[in-house]
């Protein structure tokens, strides 16, 4: 078996049309008690940036949750100005109070379907303290694409994280607000325009399938590389890339003849490996069988998993051995901007 890594780099912004498609642009924000505080002003201060970068050919949707759900219009609302200045209203109503049904958001903005004419961009904006991630990340949105903002000072980075990997979308963190117009300016630059769509790669050279990671490739959006890790059988000559540029079918072949050997490609693509069959869980595969595959990628190159662990023994004693075990409690700190 042979280990290789593939880097796509977005096409030169000129080269790109400069006419953008369409879009319908669905913000969903998380306006829990959790939120109170700092996270639930940047949540504001980020739709409000947001809603003002669109234009006029665009559709917006403005979705909030808590203990319920409402929405500023059922349809979708046209980016005039008029139209804006009520989603600001909106926006600025809102406040940070009861539990956090997202899943139900999902599904709210998920039943009322969007116009397939348009490139549809969900943007979900939560501080991410839910105890459903698992239910979000199986049931919701393995059929859309998601992007997802992680607002205040301890976001859940895992939920995040893999909701945005399973529907093919990014993760944005801002931790203060002084960061919020440069992040914001450079999310929503970057969704305006998507480089290139509907990735797909075909190996050449020998029959046997070729893993690679991460599968389905994302989309890829300007000054963002993607790099695919793949381990192939001896025999593969090259691969085909083919995708979508301003929906227009494109594609390259490229060889993997001469491409030079580089030492830590193997333990790459097996914590990629890993990384992906984490996100099967998700999709209802079965967890016995993406147990025993995580675990026998991780023991054969030696890696920290869910299942696996590298372990340090101390053999100084730190307690003498006649003393006795102590129960105390210890009072930790709330992460910055929480309010009890």
């Amino acid at each position: 078996m042979q280990y290789g890594l593939l880097t796509l780099t977005p096409p030169i912004q000129k080269k790109l049309d400069a006419t953008a498609p369409p879009r319908e642009v669905v913000f969903i924000v998380d306006t829990s008690g959790s939120m109170e505080g700092t996270s639930i002003k940047q949540a504001k201060l980020a739709i409000e940036m947001a809603l003002e970068r669109l234009r006029p050919s665009d559709t917006f949707r403005i979705i909030r949750f808590s203990s319920n759900v409402s929405a500023f219009q059922v349809q979708a609302a046209s980016a005039t100005l008029a139209n804006i200045n009520s989603g600001k209203q909106f926006v600025s109503s809102l406040l940070a109070e009861g539990g956090t049904e997202i899943v139900v958001a999902m599904a709210h903005a998920l039943f009322h379907r969007r116009d397939k004419n348009r490139l549809t961009q969900i943007i979900l904006m939560t501080d991410g303290a839910v105890g459903n991630e698992d239910a979000l990340l199986h049931d919701q949105i393995q059929s859309s694409r998601l992007f997802t903002l992680g607002i205040g000072s301890a976001p859940n980075g895992y939920l995040m994280t893999h909701a945005a990997a399973a529907s093919r979308g990014t993760y944005t963190f801002i931790e203060n607000v002084e960061e919020l117009s440069q992040q914001m300016a450079k999310l929503f630059e970057k969704l305006k325009r998507p480089a290139m769509t509907n990735i797909s790669l075909n190996w050449q050279g020998n029959s046997a399938p070729v893993s690679y990671w991460p599968n389905p490739v994302p989309n890829l959006y300007s000054g963002e590389p993607i790099s695919v890790l793949a381990a192939f059988p001896v025999g593969t000559t090259g691969v085909t890339i083919s995708g979508k540029i301003n929906g227009k079918l494109w594609s390259t072949p490229i060889t993997l003849r001469g491409a030079p050997e580089r030492p830590g490609v193997a333990a790459l693509w097996a914590r990629q490996k890993i990384k992906g069959l984490e996100a099967t869980l998700f999709h209802g595969d079965d967890p016995k069988l993406v147990k025993a595959k995580i675990l026998g990628t991780a023991l054969k190159f030696g890696m920290v998993s869910r299942y696996t662990s590298l372990l340090a023994i101390d053999e100084q004693k730190a307690r003498p051995e006649n003393e006795t075990l102590v129960a105390r409690q210890i009072t930790t700190n709330l992460p910055d901007g929480w309010v009890c």
